[in-house]
């Protein structure tokens, strides 16, 4: 009976969704149905009699989707997937490329301070689900013997998580404790206490990520640059608009 309903619902309800899916633009006033929805989907790809061909049909299905619904409308399934990508067993590939989808198509949401386009501004339980996915996929991949399947999945999504990640956020659970913490003399004046890192160690199964992490970020101060008509130089010249940084990461020495 199981086998036979994953095949009417891979073979003719989700793709169907899935063919339908700029249909769900537009539609916030039915959000407790598409929320369901998603759910509903996420949870058969947890099921253990699917085939890959199965796998494949409900992630095209949920990833399709999630690129038409507003980014808010995702915040009850990032509630789960919180819990559930971290872990990063055999169910973690599908959800893993959701997140990277959502995450490049969405950073603007989540990082720009006046919101992205007329999806408005990313509430702050969204930065904290955002916040704790990063640093639970981090703390799971640093612990966890390398798999070059899964990293190829899980790098991207490191990615584009912390690329949507304001980079002047602080967690609101934190702020009390950052605030004690502040670099301000007593009488208001900045003193800055930078952390001591020369006898700092990384790890070396870190080094991937971390030169991952480094091109991205760059490339996507490049990508910002080009778009406002910067183009390479040898010598910075804002008249001119011109940067010697302009140019592939991979073209850089190590100093």
């Amino acid at each position: 009976m199981a086998l036979a309903l994953n095949r009417y619902l891979c073979s003719a309800v989700l793709p169907l969704l899935t063919k339908c899916a700029p249909l769900y633009a537009g539609t916030d006033h039915r959000a407790i149905m598409i929320d369901s929805m998603l759910h509903t989907i996420y949870r058969l790809s947890r099921g253990r009699a699917l085939t890959k061909a199965q796998r494949d049909v409900i992630e095209e299905c949920l990833v399709s989707l999630c690129k038409y619904l507003r980014p808010s409308m995702l915040q009850h399934l990032l509630r789960r997937l919180v819990f559930d990508v971290p872990i990063l067993n055999e169910y973690a590939k599908m959800p893993l490329k959701l997140l990277t989808n959502h995450y490049e198509r969405c950073w603007r949401y989540y990082c720009l301070p006046n919101g992205w386009a007329n999806f408005g501004v990313t509430s702050e339980e969204e930065l904290h689900l955002t916040r704790k996915l990063f640093w639970g996929i981090f703390e799971s991949l640093a612990h966890k013997k390398y798999d070059a399947e899964l990293f190829k999945i899980a790098m991207p999504c490191l990615c584009a998580i912390a690329g949507a990640i304001p980079p002047d956020y602080v967690d609101a659970t934190f702020s009390s404790a950052t605030e004690k913490k502040a670099s301000v003399d007593a009488e208001g004046n900045f003193d800055p206490k930078p952390v001591e890192t020369t006898n700092t160690i990384i790890p070396e199964r870190l080094d991937a990520f971390i030169n991952k992490y480094a091109e991205h970020t760059h490339d996507r101060w490049a990508f910002e640059k080009i778009q406002n008509n910067w183009t390479y130089g040898e010598v910075l010249d804002e008249n001119s608009k011109t940067h010697p940084m302009l140019r592939p990461y991979k073209t850089f020495s190590e100093k």
